[in-house]
């Protein structure tokens, strides 16, 4: 793209307006270093989802029990965790981390537990 279709100036009714077209801008060396760290992850982190570990905390302990190093070179902790997770969903390698609300889906349903409690107070 020239810089003239950047930055041109588009008329509408007599008004002249500048549209500037933003990109993200890119990532220095430290940034593409944990990019290419977590390229190299989504395979264990698609086997950690496959295993059935789908929260952050449960992601961690399969991939230290696994020994899978982190970008650091150190154990899994929850911020390593959440911060590559976030990072996949960026690069478009992954869903990324878990909401809460996609988790209280995944749950089972608790539509007959108020019937049962009510059994049991009586």
């Amino acid at each position: 793209m020239t810089e003239v279709e950047r930055n041109h100036l588009h008329t509408e009714g007599g008004m002249s307006v500048k549209i500037e077209i933003c990109t993200k801008p890119k990532r220095g060396r430290r940034g593409q270093h944990f990019d290419n760290a977590v390229e190299r992850l989504v395979l264990y982190l698609a086997a950690a989802r496959q295993a059935g570990q789908n929260s952050e905390q449960a992601m961690m302990n399969y991939l230290n029990e696994q020994s899978v190093p982190p970008p650091t070179g150190e154990l899994w902790t929850a911020g390593s965790m959440h911060r590559v997770l976030v990072r996949e969903r960026e690069l478009k390698k992954g869903p990324g981390p878990r909401s809460s609300k996609d988790a209280a889906k995944a749950r089972p349903s608790r539509a007959g537990l108020g019937a049962c409690r009510r059994k049991w107070r009586d």
